[in-house]
């Protein structure tokens, strides 16, 4: 995921969305299930750099030498 996404929770369609604008604006379906979708997001987003530093250090662990 891009981290326009991360925080924003919607990917881009076209350069047009990267612009600031107002918040009355947009409107989404509801602000409680947006809110479910970004918490959504971050949990799977945090549990995906769990996951990858688990991997990172598994990597690092089968060169390292006890001594």
């Amino acid at each position: 995921m891009s981290p326009f996404e991360v925080v924003h929770g919607y990917r881009p369609r076209k350069l047009i969305d990267l612009i600031p604008i107002t918040q009355y604006s947009r409107v989404f379906e509801s602000a409680s299930a947006f809110a479910s979708h970004i918490y959504d997001l971050h949990k799977d987003i945090n549990k995906k750099i769990q996951e990858s530093n688990a991997q990172y250090k598994s990597y690092a662990d089968l060169h390292h030498r006890h001594l």
